[in-house]
């Protein structure tokens, strides 16, 4: 799990607060601390340095979450992940267009925030053997089978390790529906996930690649549609 020296905790609940608490102490060098209303949690991110927010949607005080991570955002950039209690798809996607590093449905173990933090550090790719067979996608991108990467034009764009496995599953399926279960055990193997996590690898997926067409097919799967 990534260490981090400074963490803000966003969280109405104490219950919540000592929970997360205890997990994060539990890591050498965790500096920590916790404010249930927006106001206070405001004023503290404006003198301190944080490298890290956890942050609840629903809080005391003048704004919600959502709110309070925008005003925050303003001053300077930092990793923000959300929790909630509300995981539907309006919500988590309001949430991931304000901040893209992870979203929390409760009630949450401690490995589903062990997997969140760990995603923050999973960005590096690895090369495989060339190959010159090439999938068009539309009339922009391409993706390369072999090298595993999708282009825009003549443009590689940059994909983490799991966006990466996400569009060689659905590319290799072009058109074709795949399966909820195929795709997780395809990008995650056997290891645990939040119930959230491939929704919100599709959603920064789909924000990174405007244009490529990933349909949702609610409780089946997903499929890449290939423009003719």
């Amino acid at each position: 799990m990534t260490i981090i020296k400074k963490i803000l905790i966003v969280e109405d609940e104490k219950l919540t607060q000592r929970y997360i608490t205890n997990i994060l102490k539990q890591k050498k060098n965790n500096s920590i601390e916790c404010y249930d209303n927006a106001n206070d949690a405001l004023r503290a991110f404006k003198n301190g340095n944080y490298d890290f927010i956890l942050m609840d949607i629903n809080i005391k005080g003048s704004m919600d979450g959502l709110q309070l991570a925008r005003e925050i955002l303003r001053y300077r950039k930092v990793p923000i992940i959300f929790i909630s209690a509300h995981n539907d798809e309006d919500t988590m996607y309001e949430a991931l267009e304000i901040s893209s590093c992870g979203f929390i449905p409760k009630p949450f173990s401690i490995r589903d925030l062990e997997i969140v933090l760990d995603s923050l550090d999973s960005n590096n790719q690895n090369e495989t053997i060339p190959s010159l067979e090439t999938i068009k996608i539309n009339g922009h991108y391409t993706y390369k089978k072999g090298l595993s990467k999708i282009y825009y034009d003549a443009t590689e764009i940059k994909l983490t390790s799991k966006q990466q496995k996400l569009i060689e599953v659905l590319c290799n399926n072009i058109d074709t529906i795949v399966a909820l279960p195929k795709l997780k055990k395809e990008i995650w193997g056997n290891n645990p996930i939040v119930v959230s996590a491939l929704r919100t690898l599709v959603y920064n997926t789909r924000k990174l690649l405007p244009g490529i067409i990933i349909i949702s097919h609610s409780k089946v799967g997903y499929i890449l549609k290939q423009e003719k």
